[in-house]
């Protein structure tokens, strides 16, 4: 239970990076950081996740089979990332001449589908989708704010009904006994486990103290880890239900912590930039 814990509470949230960090000119270098490891850490958290839950629940499966399983979910997700994104791109200069808004449908009909089919194929969706989107990103925003509406409309919505449907369906399973341990894992991990860390990654890096201690408040929990605890409980793990409790305790504990001041604090730095 231990470790299915710890591996939903890793991931930071990208869409509340997102929204808070965008469009500051200050603190880029800080705020690039913060994207690139929000944006990644959810796929692979989840292909952790998926090999953590097969190994915990099934008598046959050992670590070994884990560590095999999530390297296979992460090659695959990443082959089909990079070959999705390339036929995006081909896709997108072939129909320059189409309507901003059409394409838009087209390409997040074509982005869920590439999800899907690297799920179908035992690789990690989240990871094909993020890794297509970086390659198609500067062709994308060639198109100009038109073409940008659609997607950024269903990113927007889609972050806070995940979270609002997720948090409800593990609202009753929290017991007095949850509340203590996720607030003591998120405290433990904002102050103490995050910042040692950021800390050792940031060693010999170019940004200064202002930037850094943004890196290290910045890991922001949201949906994900409720996506990533809600995994046990299909693999029939006889403690799920505590295990989602504990993690929506902890989420809400990072969102009234880091989600209330994170904005504040990239202000701050903007200022005093």
């Amino acid at each position: 239970m231990a470790v299915l814990v710890a591996v939903a509470l890793a991931p930071t949230d990208p869409a509340a990076v997102y929204s808070v960090l965008r469009g500051g000119e200050e603190s880029r270098e800080a705020r690039t950081i913060l994207e690139g490891e929000s944006g990644f850490n959810d796929p692979a958290a989840i292909s952790l996740m998926v090999a953590v839950t097969a190994t915990v629940t099934s008598d046959d499966s050992s670590w070994g089979h884990s560590v095999l399983k999530f390297s296979l979910e992460l090659a695959i997700g990443s082959a089909m990332g990079i070959a999705g994104g390339l036929l995006l791109l081909v896709a997108l200069r072939a129909t320059h001449h189409l309507e901003a808004g059409a394409r838009a449908v087209a390409v997040v009909l074509a982005v869920v589908l590439l999800g899907a089919v690297t799920a179908t194929a035992h690789g990690s969706g989240f990871l094909a989708v993020y890794l297509a989107g970086l390659i198609v990103s500067d062709a994308w925003a060639g198109q100009g704010r038109r073409a940008a509406a659609v997607p950024e409309a269903l990113s927007a919505g889609a972050e806070p009904l995940l979270f609002a449907t997720l948090g409800a369906a593990f609202a009753p399973l929290v017991g007095a006994g949850d509340i203590a341990p996720g607030v003591v894992l998120t405290l433990a991990t904002v102050f103490v486990l995050r910042p040692l860390v950021a800390s050792a990654c940031l060693v010999g890096s170019r940004l200064d103290a202002r930037d850094r201690v943004l890196v290290s408040w910045g890991g922001l929990k949201g949906a994900v880890p409720l996506l990533l605890a809600a995994y046990p409980a299909l693999d029939g793990f006889e403690e799920a239900e505590t295990v989602a409790a504990i993690v929506l305790v902890a989420t809400a504990a990072s969102l009234l912590v880091q989600g209330t001041t994170l904005p504040l604090l990239a202000r701050s730095g903007r200022h005093g930039g």
